[in-house]
């Protein structure tokens, strides 16, 4: 496997900084919601190098259709069998990503946020054999989500001065 060291050693400091920097949500359970989780370069290039439609799966036709019953939701998982369908100029690039998201450093970063949250569940939380892994979704016109019964009590807010946010 194929990465660039200098670009993922970027994405994972600035990821692991940008969530360091992010406030935990208490409610209704521990949480974190990271803004400009990587480098703002870093999105232009991911503009110029995203998939094509040929890649991504149908999200759940149960929760993503428009009135015709069409998907309007899909989505890519970045794991290597999806990583291999990839045209070969872009598996690097995406592989690289891929490194960074699933990486151990990351891991630990983001599960001292939601500790609390975690030790309810697990005796210690930081020995959890679990990682990090990217989806990357890509929604057309018609895509929504459903109401339901207790969105307007998740729909609170928590506010960080620290927030990493692009210009």
């Amino acid at each position: 496997m194929r990465i660039d060291r200098d670009l993922h050693h970027r994405i994972l400091h600035h990821a692991a900084e940008a969530v360091r920097a992010t406030a935990t949500c208490s409610k209704p359970f521990p949480h974190v919601l990271v803004e400009s989780i990587f480098p703002e370069d870093f999105y232009r290039t991911a503009l110029t190098q995203w998939p094509g439609s040929e890649v991504f799966r149908k999200a759940s036709l149960k929760h993503h259709t428009d009135e015709y019953s069409s998907s309007t939701r899909s989505r890519i998982n970045l794991i290597e069998a999806s990583m291999a369908e990839l045209p070969s100029g872009l598996q690097t690039f995406w592989r690289t990503l891929r490194a960074a998201v699933s990486s151990s450093e990351l891991r630990s970063v983001l599960f001292e946020k939601p500790a609390s949250g975690l030790a309810r569940r697990f005796d210690d939380p930081g020995t959890v054999d679990a990682y990090p892994r990217g989806v990357f979704y890509s929604e057309v016109e018609g895509y929504r989500i459903a109401p339901t019964p207790t969105r307007a009590r998740r729909s609170s807010r928590c506010s960080s001065p620290s927030r990493l946010t692009s210009a």
